[in-house]
């Protein structure tokens, strides 16, 4: 089974805890104010958007490798 079907379906705070647990962490970014860390996972890619000013996670984004340029 590949990460997307493995977590396609769960709840926010549980795609991050799987991503941070899973995950190979690649580097952090700020977009205005959320850090984005991103985080390879096989084949993909998965973003966490954490909102420093309130502390939360507010998406969390899992992409093929190919979609994006990095690590």
């Amino acid at each position: 089974m590949d990460t997307l079907s493995k977590i396609k379906f769960l709840p926010m705070q549980s795609k991050a805890q799987y991503v941070w647990n899973e995950g190979k962490y690649c580097y952090s970014y700020w977009e205005g104010k959320y850090k984005i860390n991103l985080f390879r996972l096989g084949r993909h890619y998965a973003q966490i958007w954490h909102d420093a000013e309130e502390n939360k996670v507010r998406n969390v984004v899992v992409k093929e490798a190919s979609q994006l340029a990095v690590c």
